[in-house]
């Protein structure tokens, strides 16, 4: 029964009692890691600049159709016939 407790022990090392290869390996998953998290932060920045410039394109694009596109009455054209009515053409 002693075996197990042992054998358990020595599973489960303290990062003091690592082997070369084991630092090594252990060095290089960390600088994965913060490789990839630079990489990722770079993709989110781009992503929201991005966003932001389609963003301001259709303000842009909507306050400049704002007068264009929109004429009183549906289009129709407002006149006065002969007896002083209104009348819609």
């Amino acid at each position: 029964m002693e075996r197990q407790g042992s054998s358990q022990s020595q599973s489960h090392k303290a990062p003091e009692t690592l082997t070369k290869r084991q630092r090594q390996n252990a060095q290089k998953r960390d600088a994965q890691k913060a490789l990839k998290a630079e990489s990722e932060a770079e993709r989110l920045a781009t992503l929201s600049k991005h966003k932001r410039e389609l963003e301001r394109s259709k303000m842009i694009e909507q306050f400049s159709q704002k007068g264009k596109g929109k004429s009183t009455g549906g289009g129709m054209k407002a006149t006065v016939d002969e007896h002083g009515k209104l009348v819609w053409e």
